[in-house]
């Protein structure tokens, strides 16, 4: 802070914590893509996402993908999560159907690194009938949050 000289005072704790909280709050994810097995009405179509966060994800740490919106999948709080990064989400994930959105909670002892891609697959049954196309979109709470982004 300036004092009545307009000196600056050396940096002290409680700037460092702001620095680190301000960088916390810009991390993004540098990687958030998704793709699908099948766009066959009914069929069931496997989602892959890979991922890669600007911030370690820490055990506990949740990620939501939203906007999945259309399908017949039913509410279900343990929809099998597949692929070379299940075990990061102890290879479950909380879905509702209603707002198209999965909860990923990162499992105890594991972490979603920041220097590779993670990659993981879900099933959801398609609509019956063919519908517009929608933009998921990617965010994470809890000791890194980072804020919602469109995936791709």
């Amino acid at each position: 802070s300036a004092t009545a000289n307009n000196t600056v005072e050396p940096m002290t704790g409680r700037v460092a914590v702001l620095l680190f909280l301000v960088a916390a709050a810009n991390a993004q994810f540098a990687t958030k893509n998704v793709g699908e097995s099948t766009k066959i009405a009914c069929a069931t179509n496997t989602l892959t996402f890979t991922i890669k966060p600007g911030t370690v994800q820490a055990a506990g740490d949740k990620i939501t993908i939203s906007g999945l919106t259309g399908t017949q999948t039913a509410d279900n709080t343990e929809l099998a999560v597949a692929g070379a990064g299940k075990d990061i989400f102890g290879s479950k994930g909380g879905w509702t159907k209603n707002t198209g959105s999965m909860v990923l909670t990162v499992a105890a002892g594991q972490s979603v690194p920041t220097a590779s891609d993670t990659v993981f697959t879900f099933d959801v049954q398609n609509a019956g009938t063919a519908q517009t196309a929608v933009t998921p979109k990617i965010e994470s709470s809890g000791s890194a949050a980072i804020a919602q982004a469109d995936m791709s």
